[in-house]
């Protein structure tokens, strides 16, 4: 990995790391595209969640497996360099477009696919629907500091963590803080 890429890691986890512990909720760097219609760009897979409440941490999604709980690794805040090594690119839509999350690289073809719409419901990594399939369709949404992943069918969940360093749906307050940052 480049020395660039990884300093750009550490600067987009930094800045998470500073809005969630002083309470700010700071606006999203300007989504470059990858695709022509500009509703998509690829960015790695990294958020913050508070697993002990006042205890914030960070996470990372590497590559999932197809029909497979999609899983992460957990970091301590203070080592987000390691963190941001670890995470694997995602495709998303670009804030204020709805759309699928797309694993990339050797898991191309898989998207986020929520099982439900309850809170606890798993979030498996199925192959992408041609179709629109509503549980693989998600939107940002603006959480206490900074902005995470909800299922468009199902608005008032979020993507969380579980015990067993799973996604799954939860409330608000449970939200991984997801950091956005596009372009290399």
């Amino acid at each position: 990995m480049n020395t660039n890429r990884i300093l750009k890691r550490l600067g987009a986890i930094s800045l998470a790391t500073a809005t969630i512990l002083t309470g700010l909720c700071v606006g999203t760097a300007a989504a470059q595209a990858d695709e022509p219609d500009g509703n998509r760009a690829t960015v790695d897979f990294v958020g913050i969640t508070t697993v002990v409440p006042g205890r914030p941490a960070i996470i990372s999604v590497g590559t999932p497996r197809s029909g497979k709980q999609v899983t992460y690794n957990q970091y301590d805040i203070s080592n987000p360099l390691e963190a941001g090594s670890d995470a694997d690119e995602w495709s998303f839509p670009v804030i204020g477009a709805s759309g699928q999350v797309r694993a990339t690289g050797s898991a191309e073809g898989l998207c986020l696919t929520a099982s439900g719409v309850a809170k606890n419901s798993r979030l498996l990594a199925k192959p992408c629907s041609t179709r629109g399939a509503k549980n693989q369709n998600f939107r940002w949404a603006y959480v206490g500091g900074g902005l995470s992943l909800s299922p468009a069918s199902a608005p008032t969940t979020f993507v969380a963590t579980s015990p067993r360093q799973a996604l799954v749906l939860g409330s608000r307050a449970n939200a991984v803080r997801l950091q956005p940052i596009y372009g290399e």
